[in-house]
């Protein structure tokens, strides 16, 4: 059991709902792993070391207009919370990624119901109670992602970088706070969606550019803890903010990247004692890259080659090692590899493209044709590919090459 004068949070982030990987659809995967939050949440009660509060840490949604899919699969997630922990308080914030407007839909009726979603730049000064195990009061303030403007400073300058913006939030919040009787003794806890100077970030992140996007860890010195998203890779900031990441690989160099959810673990009386427990998150579908020769993966055997067998199920970027060209190769492998995304051949870099002969070119000429250039990048990316379904899109595109040839 947990000690009984501690608060504990359940922290995640960059959740992508909807997102597609390499257009594949991630939704079976992302309610696996929401799944997995009520589990952990369920468990946490039977075992009586309940939380007293889960952290979302920005970008719920892949996209600003998510998908229907999307939406229904976030709607569903917040109703089985609310029913199965109808009394556990739930921070959400809108990230880059999200649409303000979009994410605050009903956020006043799920207010009454413990769900605190927060949107509005105007309102990052007020805070809400969350008490611990002893009652002990937490105020906590949410930051969500801050557009260039959304803020001004004391003289009335509208604010545009990420920097700026922050230090004019947290200078407002810090003001309110010790202006209130009702706060200004309580410890400080912050959700925010932000790109912390120092952090490891990742291909799949819609990264700012300039120093002026980053934001320097000194900035929350003034809260006792700071949940942060908008990395993908969970890591620690400074013993007092930390990043849990996005629970699922959402680009192949992150495949060696730990995905968790993060148990946080607050002394209510010793603000230094902070303690973090990272939790797995198990994917539905692992990712993987992989190098080798195509026959190896087009006759794919379990008894010669057992470890690649094991791999047959995950989301696959390959490698082919083969000195000649491979057609069609993600159409070929799909049989033995029904989730491989993409398919890289070392025989076409660009010095090797160089080398193609004109002699090779007019023997292949048939291959190289819109034509065929159209069908064999439909048999790569679209499953059961037939040519007689898209007649209309392949006119299009040989009209289209005759007037750039014109």
């Amino acid at each position: 059991m947990y000690n009984e004068k501690m608060l504990h949070i359940l922290q995640t982030g960059d959740l992508h709902l909807g997102k597609i990987f390499y257009g594949v659809s991630l939704i079976a995967d992302q309610k696996f792993f929401l799944e997995q939050i009520l589990d952990i949440l369920k468990e946490s009660r039977e075992t009586k070391n309940e939380y007293h509060a889960l952290f979302v840490a920005g970008d719920i949604y892949d996209k600003a207009i998510p998908s229907i899919e999307a939406v229904a699969l976030f709607d569903d997630f917040l109703t089985q919370l609310n029913l199965m922990f109808p009394n556990l308080p739930v921070f959400i914030i809108s990230g880059n990624h999200d649409s303000a407007t979009r994410l605050s839909y009903a956020a006043n009726f799920l207010k009454s119901q413990k769900i605190f979603i927060a949107t509005d730049a105007k309102k990052i000064a007020e805070p809400t109670i969350l008490c611990g195990s002893t009652s002990e009061k937490f105020a906590v303030y949410q930051i969500p992602f801050l557009q260039s403007g959304a803020l001004e400073n004391p003289d009335g300058e509208r604010l545009s970088s990420q920097s700026d913006l922050l230090k004019e939030a947290v200078r407002r919040i810090e003001c309110a706070h010790k202006e209130n009787p009702e706060t200004k003794n309580l410890k400080t806890i912050l959700n925010a969606h932000l790109f912390v100077l120092g952090g490891a970030q990742s291909n799949s992140e819609r990264i700012f550019i300039g120093n002026a996007e980053l934001v320097e860890k000194s900035v929350f010195d003034f809260f006792d803890y700071v949940s942060v998203g908008h990395l993908h890779k969970s890591q620690k900031v400074s013993e007092k903010c930390y990043y849990a990441g996005s629970p699922l690989v959402y680009s192949f160099d992150e495949i060696s990247v730990e995905k968790n959810f993060l148990n946080i673990t607050l002394d209510e009386k010793n603000e230094q004692n902070i303690s973090v427990r990272k939790i797995p998150v198990k994917p539905l579908h692992k990712v993987s890259c992989l190098k080798g020769k195509f026959e190896d993966f087009y006759r794919l055997d379990k008894n010669k080659n057992p470890e690649l067998y094991e791999k047959r199920d995950d989301y696959i970027e390959l490698t082919c090692t083969d000195s000649i060209l491979i057609e069609n190769p993600v159409a070929k492998l799909r049989e033995n590899f029904p989730n491989i995304l993409s398919v890289k051949q070392e025989f076409l870099t660009k010095q090797n493209a160089k080398e193609i002969s004109k002699r090779d070119f007019d023997e292949n000429s048939e291959n190289f044709s819109p034509p065929q250039i159209f069908e064999n990048f439909l048999k790569d990316v679209v499953p059961d590919f037939k040519i007689e379904e898209w007649q209309k899109e392949k006119e299009i595109f040989e009209s289209f090459t005759k007037e750039i040839a014109i």
